[in-house]
């Protein structure tokens, strides 16, 4: 997004080794830290970095305290945060569930505030609409993001298919998926039930195109699948989930995995359009004036 315009440097501590192999493919300069106390690492980062810097804090520990050392170097902060837990004295914050209002946030007086959806964080794959013209109407994609820790997947798999036995089901999982073995045992004998793991997002989004309805979690994989858009039911596995699904389904965007399947198609085209108005193809265009503090008003 602003590789062009800027030399970056990915610090991140211990990831696995599909992390690491993922963030190389993007960024060269990457700085694999230990486990540590965090204040100290705000500390001594702080030491390092200038008000030339811009620097994009992404987690649940980066909290006020690690801002304000991170502030004392004149650094531009930007957060990405979906939690509202704790006071910001960021430049900037991006929380890109809907439904979220400025008086939910704790802030400095210059904090500017980016919320929903028309801040959509998703892989640059997805950043512009692709086609679905040879889209298929029975095709069906599950994706319960990378981990499932508690394996969510095989209870909404089971109920779909005593639902929709006639669909075919596109099982997508991660690297951190830990439970294959019984996903395999439930899906050795049903030949409409495809699994891939741990695909890259080109392969995900075709798997999208040609996908007509999607049950996923409120996280950033229903973002990516409304940008594609289609027929969209929603399945929370984390208490962080709540903001997007509530709005999702509140603004009739998605629909609740227990109302699986909807047969109103007048419902459904409602939603469709809907979507295209949230999804508009312009939220990385949004995000990249942000981090670089450009004027993104006409957008």
């Amino acid at each position: 997004m602003v590789r062009d315009e800027a030399e970056i440097v990915f610090v991140i501590r211990k990831p696995t080794i599909e992390v690491e192999n993922l963030i190389k493919a993007y960024c060269e300069n990457i700085i694999i830290l230990e486990e540590g106390d965090y204040q100290l690492e705000a500390i001594e980062f702080s030491k390092k970095i200038t008000s030339d810097n811009i620097i994009v804090l992404d987690g649940y520990k980066f909290d006020t305290a690690y801002q304000k050392s991170i502030k004392k170097s004149g650094a531009r902060i930007v957060c990405v945060d979906d939690i509202h837990a704790y006071h910001f004295v960021a430049d900037a914050v991006i929380n890109h569930a809907g439904g979220i209002s400025t008086a939910q946030y704790d802030v400095e007086f210059y904090t500017q505030l980016y919320l929903g959806p028309l801040f959509s964080i998703v892989r640059s794959v997805f950043w512009e609409k692709p086609s679905i013209e040879n889209r298929l109407l029975n095709n069906v994609l599950i994706c319960l993001g990378g981990a499932d820790p508690n394996n969510e997947l095989i209870i909404v798999l089971k109920k779909s298919i005593e639902k929709e036995a006639y669909l075919n089901y596109q099982i997508v999982t991660g690297s951190a998926y830990k439970y294959e073995g019984d996903l395999l045992e439930l899906i050795s004998n049903n030949k409409n039930v495809m699994h891939y793991k741990n695909i890259d997002a080109l392969t995900l989004r075709t798997i999208m195109q040609k996908s007509s309805i999607a049950i996923c979690s409120p996280s950033t994989v229903s973002y990516e699948y409304l940008s594609v858009g289609g027929e969209l039911y929603l399945h929370p596995i984390a208490n962080n989930q709540k903001d997007i699904y509530n709005y999702f389904i509140q603004k009739g965007l998605a629909f609740p995995f227990e109302k699986f399947r909807i047969n109103d198609e007048q419902q459904i085209q409602m939603a469709k359009k809907e979507q295209e108005k949230v999804f508009d193809g312009k939220s990385y265009q949004r995000l990249k004036k942000i981090i670089l503090n450009e004027d993104n008003s006409s957008l």
